[in-house]
């Protein structure tokens, strides 16, 4: 989220889920559509030191400005209207206005500036839109050599060029929703069981965020930055949405998290954004967990483990909820899956391989937004309810859909005790081992957050007592993870430093959160292998000859040759000699091309060739590319 007008794109698509109608005040919107307010929670509020800003308090259009907009205190305007000074308002420096050398741009910012230092307040919204209409329409008479039709066409205008120039954040929006499962039996529950699950809802976004200001919320220390010190917990406005855009049930959080957070020393600095950013699927693991402990422990309900793919970890959803009710309540995630895919092979024949997470989870949300519908009138939530409810008794039938929550809870009473109790002396070496395997699944080496997370997943297959019991068992498991399956891989600190320049841990200052890398035992002898493999003998041979004709009948076919790269590949893996033979080379060298006659002349020699990918999508491409069978790794090792 940026600086300056980022804002305003909460208010239209966040704090009212994309129902903020034009210049209608938030609270306006939530008064008449029942729609609950955004919530200020957070440890770093108590440096915030205002009744209108303490855990639980109702987040304003006017707070959300001054904060997330400016920096400043969200209670900046009324303060100044106390009397209290502009500057007095400020946490830390100001955000910095980027305007890219835009004459447009950098005139409203030494308006607004003026404007400041003349009546040592924040201009309102409407003198705002004031100066943008009086600098917009000079600047718009020169680029377009017309007057504007009307102030609607500046604004417009002016607003465009705004979101040519990037901001500087001022904060992060943390995502919180629950299993599909939990959310359709929300949906169509009694208001009494509904706002039970609402409530450990919120119970589960706030201990998640203490897990986040615990693990991975940092700001920095002294010259450049160099230092990384802790905090005094973080600022944020948590916004809850009942529904997606296409309707179907989705309870979930936003969680805007404020840029600006305490040092120990109350000095207000900028979030260290990298921890925060590595702690993400850690902290979405801690809510999912939190989320399902609670709901089995206050409210009697079961979950059971669904493989969404063989090779994906288990989504822990309820006993007793339809399938097909969840895939009837997906509609957006399902219009938009033809597109991710089409875009999945658009990135493999443009980077020759499959898309990492990121960009994997990159192309999900564009084929999202690609497909989004047209906004909807915000409704209430009873009215959602009664739309909802008769879509399952549609789908179910009446009698199976006004029973179903009756039948689920039913169900979740009598299963209870099926999921067995931590015991440290029966659990805690198997849990180690699956946590271990859990985090290494999909790396060579580890850093904390990925540790983290696995410890987190693993211990979803048990129950525990009390919180106190799941976080003494967070941290045995934890500690044995690294005590004894772990090795060091990053170079220890052998510098000789007085205690002044070493943090709270012994590393010395520089060394930042999440930084060392680990690795196994196994790993190591696994690559070792690998490596002694490409020396060990292999006596399968193709013949030069046989080669040569091979590279002829291409050249006659497809009217060109392989350059002298793509020949010498070829003739390399065919004549290696060796157990492991492997060639690397950047996207767009044609690897492909070259294995398509690797491939034909080992099976003119009656060996088999398996092509092996890492997605399924991946898997396809290659095989039409190679001709052969293609298959994705994980369909060899997964059990």
């Amino acid at each position: 989220m940026h600086a300056g007008g980022g804002y305003q794109y909460l208010l239209r698509s966040v704090a009212t889920n994309d129902a903020y109608a034009g210049r209608q005040q938030l609270h306006d919107y939530y008064a008449a559509k029942g729609t609950p307010q955004g919530r200020w929670i957070g440890k770093g509020l108590a440096g915030l030191a205002t009744q209108t800003t303490q855990r639980g308090t109702a987040v304003t259009e006017e707070q959300m400005s001054a904060l997330y907009g400016e920096g400043l205190h969200p209670d900046t305007d009324r303060l100044t209207d106390q009397g209290q000074s502009l500057d007095d308002c400020k946490l830390g420096r100001a955000f910095p206005v980027y305007t890219k050398n835009d004459e447009l741009l950098a005139e409203l910012a030494a308006a607004e500036r003026s404007f400041k230092t003349a009546n040592d307040r924040r201009p309102d919204e409407n003198e705002r839109t004031d100066m943008a209409i009086e600098v917009g329409t000079k600047h718009f008479f020169a680029a377009h050599d017309r007057g504007p039709e009307n102030n609607r066409e500046v604004i417009d205008w002016v607003n465009a060029r705004r979101n040519d120039v990037r901001q500087a954040v001022s904060g992060y929006d943390m995502t919180f929703s629950p299993m599909k499962s939990v959310s359709a039996l929300w949906a169509i529950a009694d208001k009494q069981t509904a706002n039970a699950i609402a409530s450990i809802h919120h119970r589960a976004v706030a201990s998640a965020l203490e897990f986040v200001q615990k693990e991975a919320l940092f700001t920095r220390d002294g010259f450049k930055g160099i230092q990384q010190v802790k905090t005094q917990g973080l600022i944020a406005a948590e916004f809850t949405h009942f529904d997606t855009r296409t309707g179907d049930p989705d309870l979930h959080s936003h969680v805007l998290v404020s840029n600006k957070v305490q040092n120990e020393n109350g000095e207000w600095r900028s979030i260290d954004g990298r921890p925060l950013h590595q702690a993400i699927a850690a902290s979405s693991q801690y809510y999912n967990a939190q989320l399902k402990r609670l709901l089995e422990r206050e409210t009697g309900l079961s979950f059971t483990p669904r493989f969404p793919e063989a090779s994906k970890q288990p989504i822990w959803e309820l006993d007793g909820v339809p399938q097909h009710l969840l895939q009837q309540w997906s509609g957006r995630r399902e219009m938009a899956r033809p597109l991710y895919k089409k875009a999945v092979a658009n990135y493999i024949a443009t980077h020759g391989h499959a898309p990492g997470v990121r960009a994997n989870h990159a192309l999900w949300q564009q084929a999202i937004l690609d497909t989004r519908d047209a906004k909807r009138p915000a409704e209430s939530l009873d009215d959602l309810r009664a739309q909802w409810m008769d879509s399952a008794r549609s789908l179910l039938g009446r009698s199976k859909a006004d029973s179903l929550v009756r039948n689920v809870l039913k169900r979740g009473r009598n299963k209870q005790g099926q999921q067995p109790f931590f015991d440290g002396q029966r659990n805690l070496v198997q849990a180690t081992r699956d946590a271990v395997e859990l985090a290494m699944s999909r790396r060579s080496s580890v850093r904390d957050n990925h540790v983290a997370t696995a410890v987190i997943q693993t211990l979803q297959n048990y129950r525990f007592t009390s919180e106190k019991h799941y976080l003494d068992t967070q941290a045995m498991v934890t500690k044995q993870v690294y005590d004894k399956h772990l090795i060091v891989l990053t170079p220890a600190d052998d510098v000789d430093v007085p205690a002044e320049l070493r943090s709270e841990s012994g590393a010395v200052i520089d060394r930042k959160a999440n930084d060392v890398a680990y690795t196994t035992q196994k790993h190591l002898d696994a690559e070792q292998n690998v490596v002694d493999s490409t020396q060990e003998p292999q006596p399968l041979f193709v013949e030069s000859t046989a080669i040569d004709r091979a590279l002829e009948q291409y050249t006659r076919q497809n009217g060109f040759s392989l350059n002298a790269g793509q020949e010498q590949m070829v003739r390399y893996l065919l004549n290696a000699g060796v157990m492991t033979a492997v060639a690397v080379g950047p996207a767009g060298t044609g690897k492909t091309t070259s294995m398509e006659l690797v491939t034909q002349l080992w099976e003119q020699q009656g060996r088999k060739v398996i092509g092996l990918a890492p997605s399924a999508a991946a898997a396809e491409v290659l095989q039409k590319d190679i001709g052969t069978e293609c298959v994705t790794i994980d369909s060899l090792t997964y059990h």
